[in-house]
């Protein structure tokens, strides 16, 4: 399970593997701000990084280590009067990958970024639920 904030990280991560050993990389397709998204798969990314073992690779866009660590602090990409009334640090959808002991959360405008990109560049149209693309 590998969390990406960039199509072209995906890219490079796939190209940079000498391991030869994964057969398959998915791209989990997960908007953490849609219930069924946390209920059914990032509730449970811990286990589906471990259950999928060295021959499969997947890469979920829209997630990153730390919140503070984009190039725009998550305070200044809300309106400024609307920041503290709907959104604080407690309803920011999270997972935790044990085998690298991080917590990772998820960030509204990388996943958009994602997906426009991915949409211009694979030519797939975002169905706006959950999704797996198999490459």
């Amino acid at each position: 399970m590998n969390p990406v904030r960039t199509f072209d990280q995906i890219t490079q991560e796939i190209l940079n593997k000498n391991d030869f050993e994964t057969i398959t990389v998915g791209i989990l397709i997960a908007d953490g701000n849609q219930a069924s998204a946390r209920d059914y798969i990032i509730n449970y990314m811990d286990m589906f990084d471990r259950k999928s073992g060295k021959f499969m690779d997947f890469f979920v866009p829209g997630y990153c280590e730390d919140i503070f660590d984009n190039d725009v602090n998550i305070e200044r990409r809300y309106h400024p009067n609307a920041y503290g009334k709907w959104c604080s640090y407690r309803d920011i959808p999270i997972f935790y990958i044990r085998r690298n002991q991080t917590a990772y959360y998820f960030d509204k405008f990388l996943f958009d970024d994602f997906i426009i990109e991915m949409e211009e560049r694979m030519g797939i149209k975002y169905t706006y639920n959950p999704m797996l693309i198999l490459v």
